[in-house]
């Protein structure tokens, strides 16, 4: 093959990314209707059946805290309720994982830590899984509302948690992977002190705005905690929220650590606390990852592991380790011949020929999906696109704008 088709392949793969992930978001949502819950599924002065989790509040400085996912208490496995997502479905190679941690002291709490990198991405990030049922998270009823989010944790990697953009995530909309959805930056405090002592930041309701993806929706609605919120997350990213895409300067990539111990809600109206002694809320029961797996919806199974050809992790850190030999002068055979060393070295030389004859196969079945995408859906709509914009000048000739007198 030319290295000039293989060249026009490259340019092209971008635009059949980006036709793919609007076909699946088209079809996600003709497959999969938005629901939303008009009355709350809580209240405040009711004691909740046994199915459900009671949530006592605290209240301190005139502020009432009430935890919904409790990562101090190990007996109720809050780390379950939560799933990565890194800059991996970007192109990114960035990691990370979230795990439950008890210390021999008794301390426990939920421990958040991964590698961070800029080529191809810049963000790490965990949320929760999708609620069961469709239920969300009630914040408000009748009497009572909650004013924000509130974070207790600390940073333990480092002291410099203002080289990277910290945000909180959550959604109106029982719809788990659109890309539109609401956003708050905070601040982490740097520790003052060696211990490095549990901080409580507090994320009000009114700070969040509308995104889609890393960008600010213009003029987009305030977020409406009315009829619940469906999704928690937490990002690290270098990407600020703004109009465009606007990167940290001073971004600190790498390895990091957040331990958390409660995220929930506050209330910081002075009536509501000296009631909420009494207060119960109901944590949200969240599907298993392999429910969630199984709950896809259909097009997105059959172009998931298309997909998987282009844009896996391995995949891009392979694509990610060759731009950097290239860098140090390698040629395309050099980098092929280090490779297959490393793997005979450390595996042995059959593996080694094994993993590298189905790196082969995956390389032109990838060629050949490329090419299936774009005779079936790039070309046609190309096509349509140039039809239509022929069609819109014709129109303009048959009908010029009348100049003014």
């Amino acid at each position: 093959m030319k290295a000039s088709n293989i060249n026009y392949l490259t340019r092209q793969l971008p635009l059949l990314v980006v036709l793919a992930v609007s076909i699946l978001g088209f079809a996600q949502g003709f497959s999969s209707p938005r629901r939303t819950v008009s009355s709350p599924t809580f209240s405040v002065s009711k004691i909740p059946t046994k199915a459900t989790t009671p949530l006592f509040s605290t209240t301190s400085s005139e502020v009432s805290y009430e935890p919904v996912f409790d990562f101090s208490d190990p007996s109720k496995d809050a780390v379950s309720s939560f799933d990565r997502i890194d800059d991996a479905i970007m192109g990114g190679i960035s990691t990370s994982s979230i795990r439950a941690v008890s210390t021999e002291s008794g301390e426990s709490y939920a421990s958040w830590s991964g590698v961070c990198r800029t080529d191809g991405g810049g963000f790490c990030g965990t949320r929760t899984l999708p609620f069961q049922d469709g239920k969300p998270l009630m914040v408000k009823d009748e009497k009572e509302s909650a004013d924000g989010f509130y974070l207790k944790l600390r940073l333990t990697s480092d002291n410099e948690p203002d080289r990277r953009i910290w945000k909180l995530t959550t959604r109106v909309e029982n719809v788990s992977r659109s890309e539109q959805l609401f956003q708050a930056e905070f601040e982490v405090p740097k520790q003052t002190s060696e211990e490095k002592d549990w901080q409580t930041i507090k994320i009000p309701f009114k700070s969040f705005q509308q995104v889609r993806g890393p960008r600010l929706v213009q003029n987009g609605p305030p977020l409406d905690v009315s009829s619940g919120l469906f999704q928690i997350g937490m990002t690290l990213s270098k990407f600020q929220m703004a109009a465009n895409m606007t990167t940290l300067e001073n971004f600190r990539p790498g390895y990091f650590e957040m331990q958390i111990q409660e995220i929930g809600v506050y209330t910081s109206d002075a009536n509501a606390v000296e009631s909420t002694t009494a207060n119960l809320f109901e944590t949200p029961k969240t599907l298993t990852k392999a429910q969630a797996e199984k709950n896809k919806p259909v097009p997105l199974k059959i172009l998931g592991p298309i997909l998987k050809l282009f844009f896996s992790e391995k995949r891009q850190r392979k694509k990610s380790a060759t731009r950097l030999l290239k860098k140090r002068g390698m040629g395309r055979l050099a980098i092929a011949s280090f490779g297959f060393q490393r793997k005979a070295a450390s595996r042995g030389i059959l593996i080694a020929l094994a993993q590298s004859l189905l790196g082969v196969v995956s390389g032109l079945a990838g060629f050949v999906a490329l090419w299936a995408l774009k005779i079936t859906l790039f070309y046609p709509l190309v096509a349509v696109r140039r039809t239509m914009k022929f069609l819109k000048g014709g129109n303009k000739k048959n009908n010029p704008t009348p100049q003014a007198a």
